[in-house]
C-alpha cells in the first residue's frame, strides 16, 4: 500500500544529497529518505522543538549523513540512528539563521548567515568573521582544489584551505549579494541577486535573482526569482541556460532546491502559491522535471478544490486561492493520464460538484458557472456569470442528473434546470424548498435536496416527505435508498427516514459508493471509513489529528471520488488534500483450514492492514467482533477455540464465507 499523500500548503525542500542511490531531502518537516522511484523509506523528526525538525542542509561527511537545522544545531545518521550535537558542546551557542553545510576532505564546513564553525578530526572550530572581513548574510561556502569560498552579501572571498589553522592571504571580489556557488561546465560560477556571474566577475546571465541552480543534460537549471528578490517566497520561476540562451519554463513556479538524479531533475517548492506534500507526516514539495507523470509528487498549482474520474481519466480540479480578487483567480483542470492542463479562466471560481452526464462527459459547477468536460478534453460553458465582487449568495452548490435533466443548487436557495444540451436555463420547482442548498441527489423518480432548511424529497414534481430538523452536508443513492450525512451522523431514507448508529453524533464531510464492491466510503471528522451493505465498518482509514471539515461559510467541497481500485480524496479549502490508497479491492478470500479445531487463517487480503471482522451462527447471532491486522502477506491468524462446534459466517471486507468448527 501506499502511504498516505497529504496535500498541504506549509512546506518546502530546502536541500538535498544522493549517497548510495539513496536520497536524502531536508524538508520543513525533517529528514525525509527516498529510493530512486522517489518511494518513502524512512523519515526521520526530532523531538527538541519546532525548530529542530526545519532541516536546511544534508550533506556526507566519511560515510555519514550530516544534517543541519534552523535553529536547533547538527548531527549526524549512521546505523539508521540520528545523533544530534547538543549546543553546549559548540564553539558558538547561537546557531540561529542557520544556512548549509559543505564537506571538503578532512573538513566540514557548518555555516549561518553570520556565522562559519567547521569540523576537522575530533574538533569543532569557529571562523572569526572580522578576521577575514566577511560580511553579514553569508550565502555560501564552497571549496574546490584547496581553495575556500565565501559568499556573501558584497560577492565573495577566496583563501587557501589552510586558513582554518592559521590567518592567511585572502582576496576579495566585489560582486551583487550571493546566494549559492558551485559548478558548470569545470568552471566556479556564482548566483547572486542579479543574476550569475564567474570567479573573475564577469557576468554569464543577468535580469533577475538567482537563489539555485543545477546542471541536467548539459543545461544549467535555475532557481530565479524577480530582479532583486532572493526571498524563499518571491515570485519567480524555473529557467533553463543553454549555450548563451536564457529560456522560462512558467510552469515551475516559486521552485527553490533542484537535484538531478539519472534521467530526473527533482524541482522543490515552496508554500507561497504552490503545492507540497506530506509523506508519512512529513513535509516537502516536489515536481519532477522534464514532465508531470510523477504527479503524486506535485502539480503546477496552488491546491485541489475536487476530484472526479470518468473511466480511465482522473479530472483534478484546482485554482489558485479563496480571495475574491480576479487577478488572483487562475482556474484548471489537470488530467495526469493525458498530462494535460485546461485552463478554465475567471469565470470558474471554486469548483462545487462534477457529475457524470454520459459515458463521455461530466457536468461541472462552479461557484459562478455550469460546464461540461468530455473525453476529447474540450470545455462548453452553458452558464458563465463573472461578477466582481463576488456575490456568494448566487453562487452555485451541486449538481443532480434526474430524468434526463440537470439541477443545480445554488447557495441563495434557486434550484436551476438545464437541459444534456444546456440549449435551456430557468428556475425550477424545486426552488427554496430547503434555503441554501448543500446537495442534490436523484434516486428513480425520487429527487432529494437537502440545504440549511433540512431535507425534501420530491416524486414527479410533487413533495412527499421533508423533515427541517436534520441539515444534510451530502446525500448519495445506495441500494435504491438516500445516504445522507449531517454534522450529527448519517439518516437513511427509504420509505422514512432513519438513523445510523454506525456514526451517532460525528459530524460527517462526504459519502461515495464503491459500485464494485457494493460498499460505502464515509468520511467524517476523524477519519476515513468503509462499510459494507449493512452498514458496519469494515475498514478504518483513521488519520489522526487531522480533519476534513471546513472552516469557512461556504458550501461544503464534494471531496470523494473512486478511480479502478483506488480512492482518491480531496480535502477542503482548508488546505489539506489528497490521499491515494493503493488496493481497495482483495483477490478471492480464503479461509484455511476448513473445517477448523483451534484457529483459522484468512489469506488474499491486503498487506500489513487493519480489517474489522464478525464471526456469527448461521442465524445471524454475532459471536466475534475483532479488528485485526495483516502480514506483509496479507494474511491473518484468528483464534477458534473459545467457538463451540458447529457452522459459522466469518464477515470481513464485505463479503461472507462459511467455515466450521470441528
Amino acid at each position: 500500500m501506499l502511504p498516505f499523500l497529504y496535500w498541504t500548503n506549509l512546506s518546502g525542500v530546502y536541500d538535498g544529497i544522493i549517497f548510495k542511490d539513496t536520497i536524502y531531502l531536508a524538508t520543513f518537516g525533517g529528514i525525509l529518505v527516498l529510493n530512486k522511484n522517489l518511494d518513502s523509506i524512512i523519515t526521520y523528526k526530532f523531538s527538541e522543538g519546532t525548530n529542530s525538525n526545519i532541516i536546511v542542509s544534508v550533506d556526507t561527511f566519511k560515510g555519514k549523513i550530516y544534517y543541519l537545522t534552523k535553529n536547533k544545531g547538527f548531527g549526524y545518521i549512521e546505523n539508521g540512528k540520528a545523533v544530534h550535537f547538543p549546543i553546549s558542546k559548540l564553539p558558538r551557542s547561537n546557531l540561529s539563521n542557520a544556512k548549509g553545510l559543505f564537506p571538503y576532505k578532512d573538513y566540514l564546513f557548518i555555516y549561518g548567515y553570520n556565522w562559519i564553525l567547521y569540523m576537522v578530526g575530533n574538533s569543532i572550530k569557529t571562523i572569526e568573521p572580522d578576521v577575514y572581513n566577511i560580511k553579514p548574510r553569508i550565502g555560501s561556502v564552497f571549496v574546490y582544489n584547496d581553495t575556500v569560498y565565501i559568499g556573501d552579501s558584497s560577492g565573495y572571498l577566496k583563501t587557501h584551505i589552510n586558513f582554518v589553522d592559521i590567518p592567511a592571504s585572502f582576496q576579495r571580489v566585489n560582486l551583487p549579494r550571493i546566494n549559492y556557488i558551485g559548478m558548470y561546465n569545470g568552471e566556479i560560477i556564482f548566483a547572486t541577486d542579479k543574476g550569475i556571474y564567474d570567479k573573475l566577475g564577469n557576468s554569464i546571465v543577468s535580469g533577475f535573482s538567482v537563489i539555485y541552480f543545477e546542471k541536467f543534460k548539459d543545461t544549467l537549471f535555475i532557481s530565479a526569482r524577480n530582479q532583486g528578490n532572493v526571498e524563499v517566497y518571491g515570485l519567480g520561476n524555473l529557467k533553463k541556460y543553454y549555450n548563451g540562451i536564457v529560456v522560462d519554463e512558467p510552469n515551475y513556479k516559486y521552485t527553490y532546491f533542484l537535484i538531478s538524479l539519472d534521467t530526473m531533475l527533482l524541482v522543490s517548492t515552496f508554500h507561497h502559491s504552490s503545492l507540497s506534500i506530506y509523506i508519512d507526516n512529513v513535509a516537502f514539495g516536489i515536481y519532477t522535471y522534464p514532465n508531470y507523470k510523477n504527479y503524486k509528487f506535485g502539480l503546477p498549482f496552488n491546491y485541489i478544490s475536487n476530484t472526479y474520474t470518468l473511466n480511465d481519466y482522473i479530472f483534478l480540479f484546482t485554482h489558485t486561492d479563496y480571495d475574491y480578487i480576479p487577478q488572483n483567480l487562475n482556474h484548471a483542470i489537470f488530467i495526469p493520464s493525458k498530462n494535460k492542463i485546461i485552463e478554465l479562466g475567471d469565470s470558474v471560481y471554486r469548483i462545487t460538484e462534477p457529475i457524470k452526464i454520459s459515458d463521455t462527459l461530466i457536468g461541472v459547477s462552479s461557484f459562478f458557472s455550469y460546464f461540461l468536460v468530455d473525453t476529447s478534453l474540450s470545455v462548453r460553458f452553458c452558464v458563465a456569470v463573472p461578477i466582481f465582487p463576488v456575490d456568494p449568495t448566487k453562487a452555485f452548490t451541486s449538481l443532480a442528473l434526474y430524468k434526463d435533466t440537470i439541477y443545480i443548487g445554488s447557495y441563495n436557495g434557486e434550484v436551476y434546470k438545464v437541459d444534456k444540451n444546456c440549449n435551456s436555463f430557468s428556475i425550477s420547482p424545486y426552488s427554496y424548498s430547503v434555503s441554501t442548498t448543500s446537495d442534490i441527489e436523484s434516486n428513480g423518480n425520487l429527487i432529494a435536496v437537502g440545504g440549511n432548511g433540512g431535507i425534501a424529497i420530491f416524486q414527479n414534481g410533487n413533495l412527499i416527505y421533508k423533515n427541517s430538523s436534520i441539515i444534510p452536508i451530502t446525500i448519495e443513492t445506495y441500494n435504491d435508498k438516500f445516504i445522507i450525512g449531517t454534522t450529527s451522523g448519517i439518516y437513511i431514507y427509504e420509505q422514512d427516514l432513519r438513523k445510523l448508529n454506525t456514526f451517532p453524533d460525528k459530524a460527517i464531510t462526504d459519502i461515495v459508493v464503491d459500485k464494485v464492491n457494493n460498499t460505502l466510503f464515509v468520511l467524517s471528522e476523524d477519519g476515513l471509513y468503509r462499510l459494507n451493505e449493512n452498514y458496519e465498518i469494515i475498514e478504518n482509514y483513521r488519520i489522526a489529528g487531522i480533519t476534513y471539515l471546513q472552516a469557512t461559510n461556504f458550501p461544503i467541497l464534494h471531496t470523494l471520488s473512486i478511480y479502478k481500485d483506488s480512492i482518491l480524496l480531496v480535502g477542503s479549502s482548508e488546505g489539506v488534500g489528497l490521499i491515494r490508497i493503493a488496493s481497495l479491492s482483495e483477490g478471492s478470500l480464503i479461509v484455511y483450514p476448513n473445517p477448523a479445531r483451534e484457529y483459522i487463517k484468512i489469506k488474499n487480503l491486503k498487506g500489513n492492514f487493519e480489517y474489522e471482522l464478525f464471526i456469527l451462527t448461521m442465524s445471524g447471532k454475532k459471536v466475534k467482533n475483532m479488528k485485526v491486522k495483516t502480514d506483509a502477506n496479507g494474511e491473518m491468524r484468528i483464534n477458534i477455540n473459545d467457538l463451540e462446534r458447529g457452522l459459522y459466517i466469518l464477515r470481513i471486507s464485505s463479503k461472507s464465507i462459511k467455515f466450521l468448527k470441528d
